[in-house]
């Protein structure tokens, strides 16, 4: 009797013992994602900035030929001061109206420039900042109209979506590093099965942080469907074609209001609720929000803006199944396009909807 008891106790205390351990490595596994993840973060944000130092803060080498004098360095110190805070205060009145009156919506825009990205010295880089307004103004191939707001796009021509996106695809099966992929097919072909692809395989919404087995399958949500190669173009396309991200991204969400256009133009069976799916994952999620901030600021914009239009079209349709409230993430939204969205070519018409977001749910 004794012996028995001696073995169930120690049975118990090994099994105790097991248990501690597991618990102690599967907390060690989470701080090893944790702390991947972050360096992913921190090495994307400092290429970014890398890459946005080396475009816009050219100095012509003119102006290391000669040293100012004194009283020359002077003026343009006092010149910078009296502009700097000539911007910043034009920059507080445009805040303090966005507080108190909502934007009118314009149909014609022209670029805004903040302290991020004018010119720190004007007088030395007049020729930059010429560059960069010509190549704002300058329209893109793919540019659809700016009077379409979100999806209220019920006398619009479908048609219209299809050709931007068309012309799209025609534009990457013409450039040398998708040739370099060596893609089976066309990019609209191949595209659309990998977006087909990932409309079959919704993320976990639910419950994500429950298990650590479901937060790791939504970390690695993409790479699990579509395979370290199709990410690896996606990132290639995603960095090379930035100025054409926005039309695109427009075309393809205003043509979800049709999924029978859709299915007829790419062979895109178009499903609601992983479509939903995939908004609640971008907005809800760690696994969505870490997607997202692996991204530039911009992207991570343009995708959170849709997102919350999808969840608001979901709202309106009874079909919320997740139940998100999109107010926070339409503060969210309109505080960082209004901060550091200078960079987006319709951010007027996004704030423009935000704003009448926020008046509908508020």
């Amino acid at each position: 009797m004794n012996d028995t008891t001696r073995f169930q106790n120690k049975k118990k205390e090994i099994r105790s013992r097991a248990q501690k351990e597991t618990r102690r490595f599967f907390a060690l596994l989470i701080i090893l994602t944790i702390l991947l993840v972050s360096l992913f973060y921190i090495y994307n944000r400092a290429k970014e900035t890398a890459n946005t130092v080396s475009e816009t803060d050219e100095i012509p080498t003119t102006a290391f030929s000669k040293a100012p004098t004194q009283k020359t360095a002077t003026l343009t110190d006092q010149k910078g001061k009296s502009s700097d805070e000539g911007e910043r205060t034009q920059s507080e009145m445009m805040q303090e109206s966005r507080k108190t009156t909502r934007p009118e919506n314009n149909s014609t825009k022209t670029p805004v420039f903040t302290e991020e990205t004018a010119p720190i010295e004007r007088d030395s880089e007049d020729k930059a900042s010429e560059q960069i307004q010509r190549e704002e103004d300058s329209p893109s191939p793919f540019d659809i109209p700016r009077e379409i707001q979100g999806h209220d796009i019920s006398m619009v021509d479908y048609e219209r979506y299809v050709q931007e996106i068309n012309a799209f695809y025609a534009h990457l099966d013409s450039q040398q590093y998708m040739r370099d992929y060596g893609l089976p097919t066309t990019s609209k072909e191949h595209f659309s099965k990998l977006i087909q692809k990932t409309l079959d395989n919704p993320p976990t919404i639910l419950r994500e942080t429950d298990d650590l087995f479901t937060l790791l399958k939504n970390t690695a949500h993409f790479f699990r469907i579509l395979g370290r190669d199709n990410i690896h173009m996606l990132k290639g396309v995603l960095d090379r074609e930035r100025k054409s991200l926005e039309p695109v991204l427009q075309a393809f969400y205003n043509l979800t209001d049709s999924p029978e256009q859709l299915k007829k133009a790419y062979g895109i069976d178009l499903k609601e609720e992983a479509l939903y799916d995939y908004a609640a994952f971008f907005l809800h999620t760690m696994g969505g929000r870490l997607y997202l901030f692996r991204r530039d600021s911009s992207s991570r914009l343009v995708v959170s803006y849709y997102a919350v239009l999808t969840v608001d079209r979901a709202i309106e349709a009874g079909n919320s199944r997740h139940g998100i409230d999109l107010r926070p993430f339409i503060r969210s939204l309109i505080e960082e396009m209004g901060n550091g969205g200078g960079k987006l070519k319709m951010r007027e018409e996004y704030l423009d909807k935000l704003y009448d977001l926020l008046e509908k749910y508020n």
